[in-house]
């Protein structure tokens, strides 16, 4: 047990900040490429169309229908859902190969390009800012838990 006086090494409060602080870096930077071992062992590999330009889409067909998805890597996590394409884009030839994850009504619910590609240093700089952030956070909670903690000890009568 500690003197009075001086903080105990960790606290409860500070061991669960920082297994929460794991738990976040874990998900932004370890499940993106898990997330693409997955995606080629497990979703369902479809031809489609990928035009090489910045424009950052490609088509496939799933179901007899033509989608159209703008995500490219697993490292792009917002709006990775795809949606139906026009009539006008069926004329396209296949010129790679994606992968699918279906829901459970048979629509997609995500696909991917290049499930093993890095990140670009556009995909990895908010993850690096969020996990600043969290740091940050994380370490001046448990500076102030830790200051808290210290009270002085009190005189006998």
């Amino acid at each position: 047990m500690p003197s009075p006086g001086t903080p105990s090494r960790f606290s409860p409060f500070t061991l669960f900040l920082w297994a929460l602080v794991a738990i976040i870096t874990l998900y932004l930077f370890a499940w993106p490429p898990l997330e693409g071992v997955m995606a080629r062992k497990y979703w369902k590999e479809v031809p489609c169309y990928d035009p090489k330009t910045e424009n950052r889409q490609f088509f496939f067909e799933f179901n007899g229908k033509r989608y159209i998805s703008t995500r490219k890597s697993v490292w792009l996590v917002f709006h990775v859902a795809p949606f139906g394409a026009t009539p006008g884009t069926s004329g396209f030839v296949d010129n790679a190969t994606c992968y699918v994850r279906p829901d459970g009504a048979g629509k997609p619910a995500t696909a991917v390009l290049a499930p093993i590609a890095g990140p670009t240093r556009e995909q990895l700089m908010p993850r690096i800012a969020i996990m600043a952030m969290v740091l940050a956070a994380a370490g001046i909670m448990t500076w102030r838990a830790r200051k808290m903690a210290v009270r002085p000890a009190e005189a006998p009568e």
